[in-house]
């Protein structure tokens, strides 16, 4: 989860939330502590820039698709490099972290199903982010109105328990003629 926005805040915490041990040996120049940031090395740096920094955070949101087709398909993709990509439009994009390069080794994803039915994608079981993992609604109906599913998307750390983020995200689409 994100640091507090507000009071104390120690080295410690920054650490834990960059993916440290509590009480282990930490700098602030560290990379990992930095990158929650997106500062560089040997730069000027505040603990107040800290306030609700998070390694895990990713929005929730709508992504629709419509399109003038016998099919539409709306979808979202966790790839293991820390970024989302989608099919579809009204998603304010963040990624999943706020580091990169292979930081889906670390880390496990599960969808599960909260309103309607899902086209493509495992939902209800962990999943790791060693592999790209997607998820999709598909509309194959013309004019009836637009298809959608809502999950919910936990984030956590590989070997444990602790939900670092969790959001919920629609998936819509809605396949039109031109008629």
């Amino acid at each position: 989860m994100a640091l507090q926005t507000s009071g104390t805040i120690s080295l410690n915490d920054i650490h834990q939330e960059a993916g440290g041990t509590s009480g282990t040996t930490a700098a602030i120049n560290d990379t990992d502590i930095r990158a929650l940031i997106g500062k560089t090395g040997n730069t000027t740096m505040s603990f107040s820039e800290w306030y609700g920094a998070a390694l895990i955070n990713f929005n929730a949101g709508t992504i629709s698709r419509i399109a003038i087709a016998a099919i539409s398909t709306a979808s979202i993709n966790f790839r293991t490099d820390g970024t989302i990509t989608t099919v579809g439009s009204g998603y304010t994009n963040i990624g999943w972290t706020s580091t990169s390069t292979g930081v889906g080794n670390d880390y496990e994803i599960r969808a599960t199903v909260t309103n309607g039915t899902l086209s493509g994608g495992t939902s209800g079981s962990w999943l790791a982010l060693s592999s790209n993992r997607q998820w999709s609604k598909i509309d194959n109906t013309q004019d009836d109105g637009p298809a959608s599913v809502t999950l919910t998307f936990e984030i956590r750390k590989t070997g444990t328990t602790t939900v670092l983020d969790s959001e919920s995200i629609t998936l819509s689409a809605d396949a039109q003629s031109l008629n």
